[in-house]
């Protein structure tokens, strides 16, 4: 019952749910426009990319035959999206037209995109409305009670998922001989896929490459269970992050890196986010007086 209430108080995430809404519309527009060049070759029917369908036949048939107009549309139900319009509508047919392109774009799909579409899936029972939206939820909404509980449920499967996915990333690596024996790293930085410009300071250093791949395997092993206590939270985001930068910039991995940065913020509560916030404006008042003071 103790934790019904809780539950029910209030929607514990109300002020990330929005900027994380927000981002979801950033990335998949990115993703969109990375993917322009290639449009005709993933959707179109005289592609010579066979496809398998997964989607009911018919609607994959008006998609291929009208894949520029679906696109458009496609960007057009983000931005409403973004916008807060239509909310729980919109954010369901977001979640449903992403898992059709998904269904088209499977060879091109990573860990992150199979996360993603999870991510989606649970942002349809949050209440990301209260900011940065034209129609925003209200306080006074009698089924308040019903929201904040769905909202909470939603972001707790949301880190619970990154938490699994870490978990499972982790247990497999511990059973493959090359994370086991401290080598993995090696043999990925020299991997012409992943030849960043900065792999060869690095790829070649023993010492780099032994604790590297050490500390992958340990941290994923242990961010789902001692990021939930306070005292060690932020040294573990503070890792993953340092993990995530070094994946974007080593390995040129450069979307979910960031989504599961973005879910980082998930772990931090309301009060802590309006204090993060009011540090930023204090700085921002700050920075202003400065230059306002230099130019009189």
């Amino acid at each position: 019952m103790n934790m019904l209430n809780y539950l029910q108080r209030e929607n514990h995430f109300k002020y990330y749910f929005p900027i994380f809404r927000l981002y979801i519309c950033f990335h998949i527009i990115k993703k969109i426009i990375l993917q322009w060049e290639s449009l005709s070759i993933i959707y179109s029917p005289s592609s010579f990319w066979v496809h398998t369908p997964k989607l009911f036949l018919p609607l994959y048939t008006l998609i291929q035959n009208n894949y520029l107009l679906f696109i458009g549309y496609m960007v057009i139900l983000l931005l409403l999206y973004f916008f807060g319009v239509g909310r729980y509508f919109v954010s369901v047919v977001v979640y449903i037209s992403l898992k059709a392109t998904q269904d088209f774009t499977g060879a091109l799909l990573n860990g992150g995109d199979n996360l993603l579409i999870f991510v989606v899936l649970y942002m349809c029972f949050a209440d990301s409305y209260q900011f940065f939206a034209i129609n925003k939820s209200s306080s006074k909404d009698k089924f308040i009670r019903i929201k904040n509980v769905l909202s909470n449920l939603a972001a707790y499967s949301i880190i619970l998922h990154l938490c699994l996915v870490y978990f499972v990333s982790a247990l497999h690596k511990v059973h493959a001989d090359v994370w086991f024996n401290g080598v993995a790293n090696y043999y990925i930085l020299h991997l012409d896929r992943f030849s960043s410009p900065f792999n060869h300071y690095f790829n070649n250093n023993g010492y780099i490459i032994t604790i590297s791949t050490y500390f992958t395997i340990l941290f994923e092993m242990y961010f789902p269970v001692l990021v939930w206590f306070k005292y060690w939270r932020n040294y573990f985001i503070g890792a993953g992050i340092l993990l995530h930068l070094g994946i974007y910039f080593f390995m040129m991995i450069y979307d979910f890196e960031i989504l599961f940065m973005m879910i980082y913020g998930f772990f931090y509560t309301n009060k802590e986010w309006a204090t993060f916030f009011i540090y930023l404006q204090n700085k921002k008042t700050t920075i202003l007086n400065f230059k306002y003071s230099r130019q009189t």
